[in-house]
């Protein structure tokens, strides 16, 4: 009945308030760690217990059952303790403790009278935790009991007991009200657990809480044996440790087989987008295979890592995926003007490629001069064709062609080397008939030039003007 949920507490309370005698801070109160012995309830398994000495920052690991943990421990909080602040972590326990036992063996949030699935367990531990919704009351506890219960399960630490004592005067206080109440075993029946705090009126018959049963059940079978067990709590002694060298006799309350919490890990691009979500279980490290980014024009980019690192699981966590960047190159492809190719080169994005400048033959007509190239050179940011552009300049001819034989001559030779029936204009280089004595192209007289300084007319013979000495023009030039 609840007079035993009242003990207990009373008992791990007495505990608790040993192991802040002796600067010890439990960090899992739970079924699972509490013992039977003569009547008296014990506390036990040390094995994640802190020893502190003076002011600490934090707690620097996270130790015992999520489902129990005070929300500053799960939630790694980093603020100044001491003793006493740090010690309200296993009243918040106990009192998670003390809310099942009068809640049909369920966590606050979740439906007393029914199995809850992972998901709603998980639901349920959200709103308590992390999110830190106030308590509803227990379902089957006493209104006295149930404001004790809620006051050791305040999210915040400042909120709860002052230490271990305090709450056992309050449970003191509630168990003498009890006995107020129910003055004669007759009246046993009818009060405790099994009425709603939240209705004073006489109802049917409820559903027995599950851990009644347990309770009872384990009270009934007996002592069993487990060697000499290092207790702490209420009845004979009221120090840590060992109690008596010979061997003792013990009941374990166990908890009955609950879910591991699960929860949502979201993994994202490095522009947020969502890739994967996955459900992973409390203390596992999630893993996930390493994505792959498409390279834009600028860059191609290969997976670095995740940001933040990946840590095992204590919540809802997004890892953001992070790439290392390499500037992309391209081809750049070098043509003559007619289309062939020249030279290729990988080049860098945003870089401006370069090549030197080619050259082109002339031909019987023409000379050729590089003059830049098409389209014009601009920054790389994709692959590329650059065709070379060329001025092309007429070559001043120096022979000159008969008319007659179409035989090309010479300047030096004044009749056509082949037929001899055309001769050279000296002046202006066309082609003169044998006969004739003047050039129809100019009307100078054939086999004269004029001096282009004095205006003077040589002869064939003088290649220089006999009047100033300038030296005889090539035919035809200016």
């Amino acid at each position: 009945d609840e007079k035993e949920v009242i003990r207990l507490g009373i008992d791990i309370c007495t505990a608790l308030s040993t192991c802040r005698k002796k600067n010890i801070v439990h960090r899992d109160v739970s079924l699972d760690n509490i013992f039977v012995r003569d009547g008296n309830y014990k506390l036990g398994d040390f094995g994640v217990s802190k020893v502190l000495e003076g002011s600490f920052r934090g707690i620097s690991s996270v130790a015992g059952k999520p489902l129990y943990m005070a929300p500053e421990v799960y939630n790694a909080s980093l603020i100044e303790m001491n003793i006493d602040s740090a010690a309200k972590v296993d009243i918040y326990s106990l009192g998670i403790l003390m809310y099942r036992l009068c809640h049909g063996m369920h966590y606050p949030f979740e439906n007393p009278d029914k199995d809850v699935t992972s998901t709603e367990r998980n639901q349920a531990f959200k709103k308590r935790v992390i999110d830190g919704e106030p308590l509803p009351p227990p379902h089957y506890a006493s209104r006295n009991l149930a404001e004790v219960i809620l006051k050791a399960c305040e999210p915040k630490p400042e909120n709860r007991y002052e230490n271990a004592e305090e709450m056992k005067l309050a449970l003191l206080a509630v168990q003498e009200q009890e006995k107020s109440a129910n003055p004669s075993p007759a009246g046993e029946g009818t009060g405790g657990a099994g009425q709603n705090h939240q209705d004073t009126q006489a109802e049917p018959e409820r559903k027995k809480p599950k851990w009644i049963a347990a309770v009872c059940c384990l009270l009934a079978i007996g002592l069993i044996g487990f060697g000499a067990w290092k207790l702490l709590g209420g009845g004979k002694g009221d120090g840590p440790g060992p109690e008596s060298s010979q061997t003792e006799q013990v009941v374990l309350l166990t908890e009955e087989p609950t879910a591991i919490l699960s929860y949502s890990i979201t993994w994202q691009d490095d522009d947020g987008k969502t890739i994967d979500t996955n459900t992973v279980e409390y203390g596992t490290k999630p893993t996930h295979a390493d994505p792959a980014k498409e390279a834009d024009r600028e860059y191609t980019y290969t997976f670095s890592g995740w940001e933040p690192a990946v840590a095992e699981v204590t919540g809802d966590a997004i890892y953001k995926a992070t790439y290392k960047k390499a500037t992309r190159s391209y081809t750049i492809t070098w043509q003559d003007d007619a289309g062939n190719i020249i030279d290729t080169a990988s080049v860098k994005y945003g870089t401006k490629p370069a090549h030197a400048d080619p050259a082109k033959e002339a031909d019987q007509e023409y000379t050729y001069t590089f003059s830049g190239w098409e389209p014009a050179v601009a920054e790389v940011t994709e692959d590329a064709t650059y065709k070379a552009v060329f001025r092309k300049d007429p070559i001043i001819k120096e022979s000159w062609i008969c008319t007659d034989c179409q035989a090309v001559n010479t300047f030096d030779d004044f009749f056509c080397t082949n037929c001899g029936q055309t001769k050279v204009c000296l002046e202006c280089g066309q082609c003169i008939p044998k006969a004739d004595d003047f050039c129809f192209n100019c009307a100078t007289a054939a086999g004269k030039w004029k001096c282009r300084q004095c205006g003077e007319l040589g002869d064939r013979e003088n290649l220089f003007c006999v009047n100033c000495g300038t030296k005889r023009h090539k035919p035809g030039a200016q």
